[in-house]
């Protein structure tokens, strides 16, 4: 397998597609078509299942990031220190690049579980909202009675 499938060339920049990053976001793609199939087939509102699917990826992004962070954090707070040279030599910008290195995530780094821990907090807090839904229309159809 070739690890950068193809180069976009968007004005004097270089983009790499890479193939491992394809194909997490075809299996996200394929997994919430079949999820919003499933919850058509089931009668359950559709919207709520692709709420769900939006909000569980961008925690399980954000997850995954904050994670790596944790786990390298001695790295990036070397990277920002940098006590061996002197600030003023590194100009701010630099400063202000090195310190956020953790933001960079161009640059690669996501952690598996993290990105489930974050994802399965969003999922219970659907779940409890879905929840507190379904309490109000029971609470309507015993007053109907």
């Amino acid at each position: 397998m070739r690890p950068v499938l193809v180069t976009l060339h968007v004005g004097a920049r270089e983009i790499g597609v890479h193939t491992y990053g394809l194909f997490i976001a075809l299996g996200l793609a394929v997994g919430i078509a079949l999820g919003a199939r499933e919850a058509r087939r089931r009668g359950l509102d559709v919207g709520r299942v692709l709420d769900f699917a939006f909000w569980g990826t961008v925690a399980g992004l954000v997850g995954s990031r904050v994670a790596y962070g944790l786990v390298n954090l001695e790295d990036f707070a070397r990277a920002c220190a940098r006590g061996d040279v002197d600030i003023g030599a590194r100009g701010v910008l630099s400063v202000v690049s090195d310190c956020t290195r953790f933001l960079q995530v161009w640059q690669g780094g996501l952690v598996f579980y993290g990105g489930v821990a974050a994802a399965a907090c969003v999922a219970v807090a659907f779940a409890r909202d879905l929840a507190e839904a379904e309490e109000q229309i029971r609470g309507v159809a015993a007053r109907r009675r």
